[in-house]
């Protein structure tokens, strides 16, 4: 979890939330001033439903090389 929100401040991210619901940890993140959430699934490659909230993606991390590039991928809205 620590490597994920480094991770997401290494994009000038900001985690304001941890949570660990049932399926895993929840990672509430603000990047280039949008919400974002990243699910870290508690066994990894383990496939988990996590609820929608309208209007904020979500990730599930089941890699933290692929986060990366996830990240990177938000660059344009920088």
């Amino acid at each position: 979890m620590t490597d994920c929100a480094r991770a997401v401040w290494g994009v000038n991210g900001t985690v304001w939330q941890v949570l660990t619901p049932e399926y895993g940890f929840l990672l509430r993140c603000e990047i280039h001033k949008k919400n974002f959430r990243i699910i870290i699934p508690p066994i990894v490659g383990k496939v988990v439903e996590v609820p929608e909230e309208k209007g904020v993606p979500t990730h599930v991390v089941n890699d933290l090389g692929l986060l990366k590039n996830w990240l990177l991928t938000l660059a344009p809205l920088i």
